[in-house]
């Protein structure tokens, strides 16, 4: 039982160390462990948020890991374990954000005897029906309560631990040993997930590069770095086209350097992600105006007319806006929208 001691054991004590001298920051998963910080790929899942997560995660790991060590020795126990933890922090790292604490592994502890036992005989008799149904319940249990917002869980920890942990347990010989072709496979899977959290990350994440890039933006814009903030928040919206504020960021990023047309662009976009306050609106709105104003300078009627219906979007009560929509539209022959700014005038004049 030494190896699932030595897990239980720097479970704790690295929990304690996060609850109290030097905190957590010092363990979890961020940019720093791909760069010059790698410890944070394991200690990340050593330390937990509080006693009832550490609680339930070392009774996992104690049931799975000591029937595991008792009947395939320690050494297994272990590597197996490493593997498993290395491939959960960079599947996290490549497809969410972050996590902390040893459920991924438990997963992958339960997966691997769940598909290992089929072609191992010592791995029977571990699990149980009760056992096997309670570990499926809480995966969806814990994606609906991901979804609902009711905890912060990361499912991809679980769904990557148990997927490792299922490739580990088909490579198992009857008595007990794995077969050598499952030892570059391994480390073939570790090498595509590592370039999935590196290389391919911003294409590979679901969730996490946007918040990396908004951290990045928020860096910049304090040091007033118009061009790194801008890259930042740029890449951002790519990965979360609905982030109002980093839509409006970029806008003030981009009239820092004078791009004004695609600052109000950028507006246009955050105000198409939510309310606005109405100082936000009016600066938009003056800035739609201004722009349909430049284009009838230009001679470009149509794309005038596409700024004063974004204006009137924006702001329906605004007379000037409307008054210069029906004027385009009907040098344009457009009767729809024609029609439409004769009739929101009308309502206008109504309720003066």
């Amino acid at each position: 039982m030494h190896a699932t001691l030595t897990i239980c054991a720097t479970a704790i004590i690295l929990s304690i160390a996060g609850w109290t001298h030097p905190g957590l920051e010092a363990f979890v998963l961020e940019p720093r462990a791909f760069a010059d910080q790698p410890w944070r790929v394991l200690s990340s899942q050593f330390v937990h948020a509080n006693l009832v997560h550490l609680y339930l995660n070392l009774n996992g790991i104690w049931f799975l890991g000591r029937a595991i060590e008792e009947r395939l020795g320690q050494a297994l126990l272990l590597g197996t374990t490493l593997f498993m933890l290395l491939g959960t922090s960079i599947a996290v790292w490549a497809f969410d954000r972050s996590a902390i604490g040893l459920s991924g592994v438990i997963y992958g502890m339960w997966a691997m005897i769940f598909v290992g036992e089929r072609s191992c005989p010592l791995l029977r008799g571990i699990l149980t029906k009760k056992i096997n149904q309670m570990m499926v319940l809480w995966f969806f249990f814990c994606v609906l309560a991901t979804w609902q917002g009711w905890l912060p869980i990361s499912n991809w920890a679980h769904g990557a631990g148990a997927a490792l942990g299922a490739l580990v347990g088909l490579g198992f010989r009857a008595d007990g040993s794995l077969k050598r072709m499952g030892y570059p496979l391994g480390a073939a899977v570790l090498a595509l997930l590592a370039c999935g959290a590196s290389i391919w990350w911003p294409k590979w994440n679901f969730g996490g590069a946007a918040v990396e890039f908004e951290r990045e933006a928020d860096v910049a814009l304090d040091r007033e770095d118009w061009p790194a903030a801008e890259h930042a928040l740029a890449s951002q919206v790519h990965f979360d086209a609905l982030d109002k504020r980093a839509w409006w960021n970029l806008g003030v990023v981009q009239g820092k350097r004078g791009a004004e047309g695609e600052a109000i662009e950028s507006f246009y976009h955050s105000f198409q992600c939510g309310s606005m306050d109405a100082e936000q609106k009016e600066a938009l709105r003056a800035g739609l105006l201004m722009q349909m104003n430049v284009r009838v300078l230009h001679g470009d009627e149509r794309a005038a007319l596409e700024f004063g219906k974004r204006a009137v979007e924006v702001s329906p009560v605004d007379r000037e806006a409307w008054t210069q929509v029906e004027n385009l539209a009907q040098a344009l022959g457009d009767k729809e929208w024609s029609e439409r700014a004769r009739s929101a005038l009308a309502k206008l004049d109504l309720k003066r």
